[in-house]
């Protein structure tokens, strides 16, 4: 199976604003495994925008709450612990 990524913002999964696809590769292996959104400068402009409109609420989460969302939400979830480093 090939793997689709798209971005995410404002809380919808979105490709391109062109509909242009990066190829994504094993670094390992050199082969590509899936395809990423080649994002235009719209795309960057959506993205802060809505960055922007969170902000107040997100800051104003109590930190604990934020870290809940944060990367190592999934490993912790999985029973594989933190993710180590800063």
């Amino acid at each position: 199976m090939e793997l689709r990524l798209s971005h995410l913002i404002d809380g919808q999964a979105r490709s391109a604003g062109d509909d242009a696809w990066l190829d994504v590769f094993e670094p390992a292996t050199g082969q590509a495994y899936g395809h990423c959104p080649d994002g235009t400068a719209d795309d960057v402009a959506a993205a802060v925008s809505a960055a922007e409109r969170a902000f107040p609420a997100w800051s104003a989460l109590p930190a604990a709450d934020r870290a809940a969302c944060g990367p190592g939400r999934a490993r912790r979830r999985a029973g594989r612990g933190a993710v180590a480093g800063p």
